[in-house]
């Protein structure tokens, strides 16, 4: 299993569009949040992953405001919360305005506090844990198969 066998077809821009939206989050787009999100782009097999990164960047800042959030599956939107929670670390800062945004996300996603804690945490451990040797393409993909498999097992808070 991969990234993008694990976020239904359907989710996969929607999730990356709230990556960049998170990246955005505090005004400036840091080397390593460009990098994980092209790696997360790649990951998800959205086209040519520099390209929907690029064309992304070039819109700006975003809100969540217009994003299709609600028509996801209660697990693509738990999973959506788990990257952009990852995303939120990237440059290994959590700004207040990340947190916000994480906050209103959960909201919109009807995530339980509990349930956005333990997949906030998954996304810090591993963030924190992962070696900078490791690419961010590898790291985003076993953030969301390993949460997948956790998910679909019954695992969280």
């Amino acid at each position: 299993m991969s990234a993008i066998d694990a976020i239904g077809e359907a989710a996969t821009r929607t999730v990356f569009e709230v990556l960049v939206c998170m990246a955005w989050a505090d005004r400036k787009l840091a080397d390593d949040e460009i990098a994980a999100a092209r790696a997360a782009a790649l990951a998800l097999g959205l086209p040519s992953g520099g390209d929907a990164l690029d064309d992304a960047v070039q819109h700006g800042e975003r809100t969540l405001d217009g994003m299709p959030l609600e028509s996801l599956t209660a697990r693509d939107g738990e999973l959506t919360y788990l990257c952009a929670a990852w995303m939120a670390l990237a440059d290994l800062e959590e700004a207040q305005s990340e947190r916000t945004l994480l906050e209103e996300l959960r909201k919109r996603l009807s995530i339980a506090p509990a349930r956005a804690q333990w997949l906030h945490e998954r996304a810090t451990k591993l963030r924190q844990q992962t070696p900078a040797t490791v690419s961010f393409w590898r790291e985003f993909d076993t953030l969301v198969v390993s949460a997948a498999k956790a998910l679909a097992r019954g695992e969280a808070g």
